[in-house]
């Protein structure tokens, strides 16, 4: 019963497609996504960390987070090769009203080819992903 509630609320890791393109490997999101922060004008942003324990990878950072400010990262040259791709961008802030506030921001992008049952899978994995790793981000 515990195991069936857990994946309830984890879902479970998806595998990767025999063919993955190589745009959505590690070496290539750290270059296209701190490329796009730098054309989008995003002085104070960078990629932290990336997280390809499994698939998709879940590129992490600082200094961005808000809806418009993906909005921004996305109309850049260096994001044109994943316009196409599903997107799930999730943004954190911490801090504020007495603290400094900092943000935050997760994306995690993959083939818009996936099947309906996969991306449905897919979602469930990253949204738990990105519920994790928000848990580590220093509070004030």
């Amino acid at each position: 019963m515990e195991r069936e509630l857990r994946t309830l609320d984890q879902g479970e890791p998806v595998p990767v497609p025999a063919s993955l393109d190589a745009r959505f490997q590690e070496a290539a999101l750290v270059e296209s996504i701190g490329k796009a922060l730098a054309q989008a004008g995003f002085e104070d942003a960078s990629v932290s960390s990336i997280d390809c324990t499994e698939y998709p990878c879940i590129v992490y950072g600082e200094g961005m987070g808000a809806r418009d400010d993906f909005e921004r990262l996305s109309v850049t040259s260096a994001f044109s090769d994943y316009r196409t791709d599903r997107q799930q961008a999730f943004g954190w802030r911490i801090g504020g009203t007495g603290a400094p506030e900092k943000r935050y921001f997760g994306l995690a992008l993959y083939s818009r080819d996936e099947s309906p049952e996969r991306q449905e899978a897919l979602n469930q994995r990253i949204q738990y992903r990105s519920r994790q790793m928000q848990q580590t981000l220093p509070r004030p």
